[in-house]
């Protein structure tokens, strides 16, 4: 909780952290609370404070539904 989150690639023996660091493909929070794997390639993060992100696996893009994307509010549990 509050670091974001780490990856491991067995391809690669490399670990990759997504953050906040304000670049294409960031977290808009690292407080985060849930996470979901679906059977399309993304992974569903919800935040506390930064919404509901999709990350995509084979394009490494992040998408963020937050209030200002229509949410009641950015925080998922």
């Amino acid at each position: 909780y509050n670091h974001g989150l780490c990856s491991y690639s067995k391809k690669t023996g490399k670990w990759n952290q997504l953050t906040t660091e304000g670049k294409t493909g960031s977290l808009a929070s690292v407080k985060l609370t849930s996470l979901l794997d679906d059977n399309n390639g993304n992974l569903w993060i919800g935040s506390d404070g930064g919404g509901l992100h999709k990350y995509n696996f084979q394009s490494k893009k992040m998408k963020i539904y937050n209030q200002d994307a229509g949410l009641n509010g950015n925080l998922i549990y």
